[in-house]
C-alpha cells in the first residue's frame, strides 16, 4: 500500500484509526507526543489530513 492509501482513514483525533499503522512500522504510540504534535500542527481540522500528524510523529519516533 502506498502513503496515501494507509493514511486516507486516519483521524488524528482517535488512536483507533492509527495504532495499527504504528504497530506495522514497529514505532511505539507515546500519547504526550503524540499529543504535543496536535497542539502545534492540528489547531485547525479543516487542513489536518491523515499525514500531517502521522509523517511528523514518525520522523520523531524513529530518531536516534
Amino acid at each position: 500500500m502506498c502513503k496515501d492509501c494507509i493514511t486516507m482513514h486516519v483521524d488524528n483525533w482517535n488512536p483507533d484509526t492509527f495504532l495499527w499503522i504504528m504497530q506495522e512500522c514497529d514505532i511505539p504510540y507515546v500519547p504526550d507526543e503524540w499529543n504535543k504534535l496536535l497542539l502545534s500542527y492540528g489547531r485547525d481540522k479543516a487542513s489536518v489530513t491523515g499525514t500531517t500528524i502521522m509523517g511528523r510523529y514518525i520522523s520523531k519516533m524513529k530518531l536516534k
